[in-house]
């Protein structure tokens, strides 16, 4: 649902629906990253092997979804940007 909103926001360049993906976006990305902390953590004391692998296998995922919000973030400062020069521009014309 969430992507839905993205692609919907991108391609009629809306920014609130752009924003509400990023801000939902960052709570899954500081829960993945606790999750991913908490299990190999726990994991640590009873299976060293499993512990790390958990954490290998975790941190890079988060690693990638911080990436890609970063992106869409870039994209909705850039959209906040042309909706601020197009206020500007119509205030000019009246």
């Amino acid at each position: 649902m969430l992507s839905i909103l993205l692609l919907y926001g991108a391609y009629n360049e809306l920014k609130r629906e752009v924003g509400f993906y990023i801000k939902t976006r960052v709570l899954y990305v500081v829960f993945s990253l606790l999750t991913v902390l908490f299990f190999g953590s726990r994991l640590w004391t009873e299976d060293l092997h499993t512990a790390i692998t958990v954490i290998m296998v975790g941190l890079p995922i988060v690693a990638c979804d911080m990436y890609f919000w970063l992106i869409v973030y870039s994209y909705y400062q850039i959209l906040k940007q042309n909706q601020t020069n197009e206020q500007d521009d119509t205030n000019l014309l009246i």
